[in-house]
C-alpha cells in the first residue's frame, strides 16, 4: 500500500486497505513530512512518524490471543494526516499461512 505526499491534505487521506492478515507489516515514511498514521479516520489514537522512520510490527507475536483488538484484521483501512509535500508513505505487509 503506498500514498503520494502530494496527495496529503491536512486531513486523513485513506493509505489503503488490508487484503490479508499480516503476520509482519511495516510502515516507511519517504515523504518529507511528519504523518500521523491511524487505522480510523477520527485521528484520535495512532502514532507519528517523522521523515524517514521505518517501523516494523510482529503480528504474529499475538498468535494465540483471542482478543480482536491484538492484530489489524482483513479490512483495516489506514489513513494518514499531514501536510502536502514529496515522496511516499508505504505499507508492506508480509502474509504467512
Amino acid at each position: 500500500l503506498s500514498l503520494a505526499a502530494t496527495s496529503f491534505t491536512g486531513s486523513p487521506v485513506s493509505i489503503g486497505v488490508l487484503e490479508e492478515v499480516p503476520a509482519v507489516i511495516t510502515f516507511k515514511n519517504d515523504s518529507n513530512q511528519e504523518v500521523f498514521v491511524a487505522d480510523n479516520t477520527g485521528s484520535t489514537k495512532g502514532w507519528t512518524m517523522v521523515t524517514g522512520e521505518k517501523i516494523i510490527v510482529d503480528c504474529t507475536a499475538n498468535k494465540g490471543a483471542s482478543a480482536s483488538h491484538l492484530a489489524f484484521v482483513r479490512g483495516t483501512e489506514f489513513y494518514a494526516t499531514a501536510p502536502v509535500g514529496t515522496g511516499t508513505f508505504r505499507i508492506g505487509v508480509l502474509t504467512a499461512e
